[in-house]
Formats: structure tokens, C-alpha cells, sequence
């Protein structure tokens, strides 16, 4: 293959640049845009590019092209180099000779000099039995199963327990937690400890690890962890009462079958038991449990209208699915145990309390103010009469509402304002009738 090794020069000095190549024949050498070889005796004046050509031993000159930014390629000479003599012919061939050297492939080099390298299959076996200390995800919770049911330190067991939390929330770690038997060796036997944190941390590892995972729900179900965090709920602290829901919410939540074990374990006891104290120990947790009913009662009322549009649709396949779920929920009934467990007079005294507090700290708390409403709209229609007396609480909401609604962009007070009205609206019909 032809190879020419070009070396370029940009030429600063102020004095032209004389190139003797032998011949002593004098000329001006006239520069254009392209590459011309320059004669032997040939001066070259200032301000050109230059190279050589050190297959062919002759020069080449050319005008600097001044659109071309790119001077990657060229060598500005420093200027004490001006003064030095050109170079001639003797030298040119040294300089190849020297570049064709340095160029000579790995099989000319002398043994001796590769006798410390090593081939390709060498490295690369050796890269193999490194062990960088890299572990997929699965083998850090296997290791953190193992310590646990290793070490006796109870504050140990605290730390690993937050350490799987921060994996199981993934939808693989979780359903991998529960079959290497997360909850046979951890889980339940945690929650039955007599160290608080462990307990806690064990409600909250097994939430995260239910949350949105149907299969680790499944098999959740099939143990008896529903009625133990229930009995939590009843008898713990508040902190563990806390996760021991955020458990149970979990693995209920669009789950009916699970809903239906929920209150076959009186949990909707415990729960009206908890909502109906005057506890300000216990708003957070009061607060999370109308939020949780919330959700499970407008499950059921989604699937009906899920199930409205895909008849309508004939879409055979997604309404025998929502069919089959309308079924479940239909079973599991939880709208229906809530009105039966006296929960109309609980919703309609727990709004009182709201508003009450709003009143005297003369602030709202407006997430607690919305998630009451959205509650108390669900059974507006089966509880007009216990309602009723609530009219004025609801109407003091929707004026502050509205009044609110004049300076908020967001349109979130205007929207709670909006819920008011249709609670109201549904409570009159009744007086009406």
C-alpha cells in the first residue's frame, strides 16, 4: 500500500524561507490554491504552507487557505527556528528512515522485548477470575435473608429490614423476597416480636413488597397475615398501627378476595373504633384509614363503569374480566359492611371534628378536608339522613372554598368547592322527597 507521510508547516518568519535541495538554479517560486512541487534553488516566500514529501524527497508549497479554521495538522514553528539552516537532502532521508523505523510492525520487534507480554486469551482469562465484587440485586437480598436469620442483635435485624425495603419495592425483588420465604422466616416472625422496631420495619418490608405486585399479594393471601396486622392495629403503638395499615392497604387494594378476609378479621371494627376517638395521637393514623376505605369503596364503582364501556364497546374478553371482578367485589362487599357497622354516623361525627379543629387552630388542613369529603360523597346517597345535620358544616366549607378559589390558579380549592356542592346537592334530594 502507497504511504506518504506528510509533515506540514505554517511559516511565521518575517523573512522568506530559502529550501536548497542541490541545484543552484535560481527562481522565485510562485505559490497558488494548490499543491506545487518547488524546484531545486526555488526561494519560498513568507506565509505559505509547506510540506514534504518524503516518499518523492521533493517539496510542495501552496497558498494558507484562509477558510480553513482547522490547524490541527499544522506546526507553527517557534521563531527562533528562523535563523536555522534548511534542510538538505542528507538529512530529508535520515528523517524517513527514522519515521520507517518507529513504524515496524510487532513481528520484526525483538523477542527479547516481548517476552513480558501476554496474549489476548491471557488477559481476558485473567479478567475472568477477578472478582470485582459486582452483585445483581437477587444475591444482595438472598445475603440480607441469610444474615438475618443468622444474627441474634435485634438492632442488626432493624438495619437489614431497611435494607429490604429499599429492594422488595421492585416488582421482581418482592415476588423473589416472598419464594426464597420471606414471610415464613422474616416477615411473621417479626411481627410477633417483642422489639418495637422490629415489628414496625417488618409491617413496613412486607407492604412495599405487596404494593402493586399481584403475585406477591396471592401469595400473601394464603398465609394468616391479615388477621396479625389486624391484631396490630387493635393492640400496638401508633407507629406500628401506622405501617401495620400501610400493610394492609397494600395487599388489599385491587384485591378482592383479600378485602373479603379483611372483614371477615374485623378490621372494619378496629378501624371505626380508631376513627371515632377524639386523639390527636391519633389524626395521621385517622386520617390514612378514611383514605384507605376510600379507595376500597370506589374500587368496585370503577369496575362498574370499566365494565359499562367495554359492553358498550363488545368487547367480549375485558367484560367477562371486569365481569368476573364486579363478582368478587359484589362478595367482598365493603361499601356495604361499612354502612352496616354504623359507619354514616362515624363519617358524618369524624366531619364534624374536622371542621371543629379547622375552626379553632383557624387554619384547614385541606388534604384532610378533601379526603373527608371524598369519603363522605361516596355514602352522601345511603346516608342522606344522618347527613342532613351536617348541612351547615359542608356549606361553611364550600363558602371558604369559593373564597379561596378567587386567589388559587391551580383550581384545587374551586374543585373542593365543586365536592361540596354535589354533597349538598345529593342531601337535598332527600328533603325534598
Amino acid at each position: 500500500m502507497e504511504c506518504i507521510c506528510s509533515l506540514f508547516i505554517l511559516l511565521v518568519s518575517a523573512n522568506a524561507v530559502q529550501v536548497k535541495v542541490g541545484n543552484p538554479k535560481e527562481k522565485d517560486f510562485v505559490p497558488t490554491k494548490e499543491w506545487q512541487t518547488v524546484q531545486p534553488g526555488q526561494q519560498i516566500q513568507k506565509g505559505l504552507h509547506v510540506r514534504m514529501n518524503l516518499e518523492k524527497g521533493t517539496v510542495e508549497a501552496k497558498q494558507i487557505d484562509e477558510t480553513n479554521s482547522d490547524s490541527s495538522a499544522v506546526l507553527v514553528l517557534d521563531q527562533a527556528n528562523e535563523d536555522k539552516p534548511a534542510l538538505d537532502k542528507e538529512e530529508l532521508k535520515q528523517i524517513l528512515a527514522a519515521l520507517k523505523n518507529d513504524d515496524r510492525s510487532e513481528s520484526e520487534s525483538d523477542p527479547k522485548d516481548l517476552a513480558g507480554q501476554r496474549s489476548y486469551e491471557e488477559i481476558k482469562k485473567e479478567f475472568d477470575t477477578l472478582d470485582f465484587g459486582v452483585k445483581t440485586e437477587a444475591e444482595i437480598i438472598t445475603e440480607l435473608h441469610k444474615d438475618y436469620m443468622q444474627t441474634k442483635d435485634d438492632k442488626r435485624k432493624v438495619q437489614i429490614l431497611v435494607d429490604l425495603e429499599y429492594y422488595v419495592h421492585q416488582i421482581d425483588n418482592g415476588l423473589n423476597f416472598l419464594k426464597m420465604g420471606g414471610l415464613r422466616d422474616i416477615i411473621i416472625p417479626g411481627l410477633n416480636s417483642s422489639f418495637e422496631e422490629i415489628r414496625l420495619n417488618c409491617a413496613y418490608v412486607f407492604g412495599s413488597c405487596v404494593q402493586n405486585n399481584i403475585k406477591a399479594q396471592i401469595m400473601a393471601y394464603e398465609t394468616n397475615i391479615i388477621e396479625i396486622l389486624v391484631r396490630l392495629i387493635a393492640t400496638d403503638t401508633v407507629e406500628v398501627k401506622n405501617k401495620c395499615l400501610y400493610g394492609l392497604s397494600a395487599l388489599c387494594l385491587q384485591f378482592p378476595i383479600a378485602q373479603k378476609k379483611l372483614v371477615e378479621s374485623g378490621a372494619l371494627s378496629e378501624f371505626a373504633l380508631i376513627v371515632s376517638q377524639r386523639d390527636p395521637i391519633l389524626s395521621k393514623l385517622q386520617k390514612k384509614i378514611i383514605v384507605s376505605l376510600y379507595d376500597l369503596v370506589l374500587e368496585p364503582e370503577l369496575t362498574k363503569q370499566n365494565l359499562q364501556y367495554y359492553q358498550n364497546q363488545n368487547e367480549t374478553d375485558n367484560v367477562e374480566m371486569y365481569s368476573e371482578k364486579l363478582r368478587q367485589y359484589n362478595v367482598s362487599n365493603i361499601k356495604g359492611q361499612l354502612l352496616a357497622n354504623n359507619w354514616c354516623d362515624i363519617a358524618n361525627t369524624y366531619l364534624k371534628r374536622v371542621y371543629e379543629e379547622s375552626i379553632t387552630t383557624g387554619e384547614f388542613d385541606h388534604d384532610l378536608v378533601e379526603k373527608t369529603l371524598y369519603f363522605i360523597s361516596l355514602f352522601s346517597q345511603n346516608c342522606r339522613d344522618h347527613f342532613t345535620n351536617s348541612k351547615i358544616v359542608i356549606e361553611q366549607f364550600r363558602r371558604s372554598y369559593d373564597l379561596l378559589a378567587n386567589d388559587d390558579d391551580s383550581g384545587y380549592f374551586k374543585k373542593l368547592a365543586s365536592l361540596c356542592s354535589v354533597i349538598m346537592s345529593k342531601i337535598r334530594i332527600r328533603d325534598e322527597l
